[in-house]
């Protein structure tokens, strides 16, 4: 949260089930690669152009969620 956000996101998982947040382009670029260690982290997406992105969350090297944002 928030959807859409403009310069931070915020994310909340209700079990520390990951290792690592990726954020991509809608081409898959990878733009952004976050180590976690917490339920909740706040990425900076002030640098990202505006448009529609794809957020992974992985565990182990492997995608546990799949969400999509929007960058105002």
């Amino acid at each position: 949260y928030p959807n859409p956000a403009s310069e931070y996101l915020n994310i909340e998982l209700n079990q520390h089930l990951s290792d690592e947040i990726q954020i991509y382009d809608v081409c898959g670029k990878l733009l952004i690669s976050k180590a976690i260690n917490s339920n909740h982290t706040q990425i900076n997406i002030a640098d990202l152009e505006q448009g529609m992105y794809i957020l992974n969350v992985l565990k182990s090297d492997r995608k546990v969620l799949s969400l999509r944002f929007v960058k105002e």
